[in-house]
């Protein structure tokens, strides 16, 4: 999944050489088809992680008795479950920031959706 930076540049590139009404339409366009993409990536993300915990939980209780393969099987969660709730955090931050875009865009004039795109190009 790309960022929302790349998204909205390649918007941007087209709506130039396009005229009239396309850019909101393709920003909201291509918005929605992001935001479907985040929410499916941030639940399967979210998915992996509780099952993830769960077979180590489920493996420690029924089949781990020594004290140093516990450690490793529970340093081993802590450390991919904290690669993965970054990569969770950082995907529904784009969500959010595809909603809210959304929203803006909805009734704004194609001039100010060029300049919100312009403006959070250079900010993203």
């Amino acid at each position: 999944m790309g960022n929302l930076k790349s998204l909205l540049q390649k918007v941007n590139e087209q709506a130039a050489y396009a005229q009239g009404s396309a850019l909101s339409i393709q920003a909201r366009s291509a918005l929605e088809a992001y935001r479907t993409r985040a929410a499916w990536a941030s639940s399967a993300i979210l998915i992996v992680v509780l099952v993830a915990a769960i077979v180590v939980i489920a493996t420690s209780v029924y089949y781990i008795r020594d004290a140093s393969a516990l450690k490793l099987a529970v340093g081993g969660l802590g450390l991919s479950m904290g690669g993965a709730l970054v990569v969770l955090r950082s995907t529904w931050k784009e969500w959010s920031y595809a909603n809210l875009l959304l929203i803006l865009i909805e009734d704004a004039r194609e001039d100010q959706v060029g300049t919100l795109i312009d403006t959070l190009i250079k900010k993203l």
